[in-house]
């Protein structure tokens, strides 16, 4: 087992990932103070009045702080903020972080951080907890809070260009860009990247291409990674999103900074990560072997590259959506939500990305091989034999010639063999006496199939079938580590 022992050291410093759309004074916007509706008197709980400003220009909100001193108590745990237009229109709510308050009163300051581009207007905050929320008469029984924020103009960040009609609008497009983007990757990624980034951004896709194909050619890479790789995003605001692009095979991800620009969103960052990184919240150690191939792992790799998929995913959301049950204020949340200039800090990152990504040309070459040997030939007809008998309607020979078979697993292709008929073989990984074949939707490329065949009596059948989709929950992680211990008995 390979073990990355360099990743100790500065471990928070390693991944110089930016992933915030405003990086506010550090990139040399000065950070206003909105609204202070502090001071050093006594208070008590409950506002009398609502807090309310005014601004006369576009902000993007970056910070907001509701005190909770409930006569000395504080309160249990933070809740959520929002702020509402005199229109109606909601802004949240938002997750927060909290800080004790003076004498070390618990979670007394509930901070959020959404950096949310506000329009000029009129606005109510609305706090989840008002009956701790504290107040006086210095501040007119206003709830005491402090907002600060950048000027949205102003802000290197800010896209000058209309953005498309509210925040259903922008997921829409979004996701019809993301699409558009893998499908004409795989047809041609070197075009798609240099189509869908921006100018700056394409030396950081260079520079992590010389990271994972050594050896490879960037086109065949490209496109097997970006074939391979499922994907979840995480919404800042309407012209800003976060998309992670996670390829298990690799156990690594491309985490993107999509952002909206001349009518459409392109790339404007990007930075390659570990699995491990991303799951274990920087803690170390960190493996260089994937999740599913290290010798640890006892189950079967269609069960591990589903562990692995679900938990990666989940633990990207929980650090990027301000909802995530993580701590807010951990050094590591705070770094892989910002960008460490520091370029030492850098070499140090891709020295330990190439040493990492020796495997992924492993995994490229397994797959050439296996497109030319003969004896994948056979696990390519049956699986072409099989969708195509699916899509025809004809299930009487699927469980047949694997005993195995599940009366679940034939209900589910039963139940969805329209769409099965569609997908493509995109990946393979064989074993002596089995194929878990990985089959890419053609619409919807970030649906995959997995078809796991077996020998049984010299021909090759269907045991198992599953889909694998990018949106997990915590539940489905539980179903999966359920599912470890039938893996473990198969």
């Amino acid at each position: 087992m390979i073990r990355v022992k360099s990743l100790v050291v500065s471990v928070l410093s390693l991944f110089l990932v930016v992933i915030m759309a405003s990086l506010t004074e550090a990139d040399g916007v000065k950070e206003e103070t909105i609204l202070s509706v502090m001071n050093s008197g006594g208070v008590g709980n409950g506002p009398t009045q609502q807090t309310v400003f005014n601004i006369s220009k576009s902000y993007k909100i970056t910070y907001v702080m509701t005190y909770h001193w409930n006569n000395g108590r504080g309160t249990p745990a933070g809740g959520t903020i929002a702020l509402r237009s005199a229109d109606g229109k909601m802004f949240g709510p938002w997750g927060v972080s909290t800080t004790p308050g003076q004498g070390g009163v618990p979670n007394a300051n509930w901070i959020a951080n959404p950096n949310v581009v506000i329009p000029a207007g009129s606005y109510t905050v609305i706090d989840s907890d008002p009956a701790t929320w504290a107040q006086n008469g210095q501040s007119g029984g206003r709830g005491m809070l402090e907002i600060k924020g950048v000027e949205a103009e102003t802000s290197p960040h800010s896209v000058k260009k209309e953005s498309p009609q509210g925040q259903k609008g922008a997921s829409k497009q979004i996701i019809e860009s993301i699409r558009n983007f893998r499908l004409e990757a795989i047809e041609d990624p070197i075009a798609a990247l240099k189509k869908y980034s921006s100018v700056s951004n394409l030396k950081e896709f260079t520079d992590i291409e010389s990271a994972l194909f050594t050896e490879t050619p960037p086109g065949v890479g490209w496109k097997y990674y970006i074939a391979t790789a499922t994907y979840t995003v995480v919404h800042l605001m309407e012209q800003t999103h976060v998309v992670l692009f996670y390829h298990p095979w690799s156990d690594t991800a491309i985490i993107t900074l999509w952002e909206y620009d001349k009518n459409r969103f392109v790339i404007t960052r990007a930075e390659l990560i570990l699995g491990d990184y991303i799951r274990q919240y920087g803690k170390t150690p960190f493996e260089a072997q994937p999740l599913w191939e290290r010798n640890s792992v006892t189950i079967t790799p269609l069960l591990a590259i589903q562990i692995a998929v679900g938990e990666t995913l989940v633990a990207f959301e929980n650090i990027f959506s301000n909802s995530g049950k993580v701590d807010r204020n951990s050094p590591f949340i705070k770094q892989v939500r910002s960008f460490d200039k520091n370029t030492q800090n850098k070499e140090v990152a891709r020295a330990m990305i190439v040493a990492a990504n020796l495997r992924f040309e492993r995994a490229i070459t397994a797959l050439v091989r296996y497109e030319d040997d003969k004896k994948f030939e056979v696990y390519r007809d049956a699986a072409s034999y099989l969708l195509s008998s699916i899509k025809m309607g004809d299930f009487t020979q699927l469980i047949a010639t694997i005993p195995q078979t599940s009366q679940e697993t034939f209900d589910f292709i039963k139940a969805n063999n329209k769409k099965i008929g569609m997908f493509k073989v995109v990946s393979v990984l064989k074993t002596p006496n089995d194929c878990f074949i990985f089959l890419s939707h053609p619409i919807d490329p970030n649906n995959v199939l997995v078809l796991w065949l077996q020998t049984s009596q010299g021909k090759y059948g269907l045991r198992q079938a599953h889909f694998i989709n990018h949106s997990f929950s915590a539940s489905y992680i539980g179903q999966m580590k359920e599912l470890v211990k039938i893996g473990r008995q198969l």
